[in-house]
């Protein structure tokens, strides 16, 4: 129960972040290179602050997972008269912040936050073990 609670509150942490930083970068100031930069620098980060505080590998990949899952942006779908009316709308709303394809900048930001955090959380939470048993993490096996 304690770790569900955990994995909640921080997918609810990181899924405010992406909302937010996607509102305010992506929207407002209509700069999504920049946000798709800042998703993946997002993604690492999230894995590195859990590695530097302890925190249980399982419980900050699962958090970001959800977090992931949760802000994905519906497919605009051509199935009924009211979904052409959203897919319009949503159209509409990338048009007007001057921004081309901004669904497409929008997934692709969240590839690349899912994207650095596998890499990130292979480098810091995977091992790499010798003939001999001896095990250490693969960032030392690779850069030391």
């Amino acid at each position: 129960m304690i770790a569900a609670l955990k994995v909640l509150g921080y997918a609810l942490a990181l899924t405010a972040a992406i909302r937010g930083s996607f509102f305010f970068i992506f929207a407002a100031a209509a700069r999504p290179g920049l946000w798709i930069l800042l998703m993946a620098t997002l993604g690492a980060f999230n894995m590195m602050l859990a590695w530097v505080a302890g925190w249980s590998p399982a419980i900050v990949s699962a958090a970001a997972l959800t977090a992931l899952i949760v802000s994905v942006p519906r497919r605009l779908t051509d199935k009924s008269a009211e979904e052409s009316e959203e897919r319009d709308l949503k159209k509409a709303f990338y048009v007007g912040m001057g921004v081309r394809r901004g669904w497409l900048k929008h997934v692709l930001g969240l590839v690349t936050f899912g994207a650095s955090s596998a890499v990130a959380y292979g480098l810091l939470f995977a091992e790499a073990c010798s003939d001999e048993g001896h095990c250490v993490p693969l960032y030392k096996a690779l850069f030391h």
